[in-house]
């Protein structure tokens, strides 16, 4: 957890210094907002929000392959 946590402070980092080009942000909202400033606490806290945000995508989907496979079951 705490890996990607920094991975996703670095990618965070290369953006703000442009080593990510713009064009390379547009899927997904949240990514094309990371923190402006160079402040490790607004970052830290950007990579927490996206880690849970991915998490709880793949919960999601896995809640709905069950219920998908649960109903054909049944059919």
């Amino acid at each position: 957890m705490e890996s990607a946590l920094a991975m996703l402070q670095i990618f965070a980092s290369d953006v703000r210094n442009g080593k990510i080009p713009e064009s390379q942000l547009h899927f997904g909202a949240p990514w094309r907002h990371p923190p402006r400033e160079d402040d490790p606490a607004a970052s830290f806290k950007w990579a927490k929000i996206q880690l849970m945000d991915f998490v709880q995508s793949l919960v999601n989907t896995e809640f709905g392959v069950r219920v998908f496979l649960t109903i054909s079951h049944f059919c």
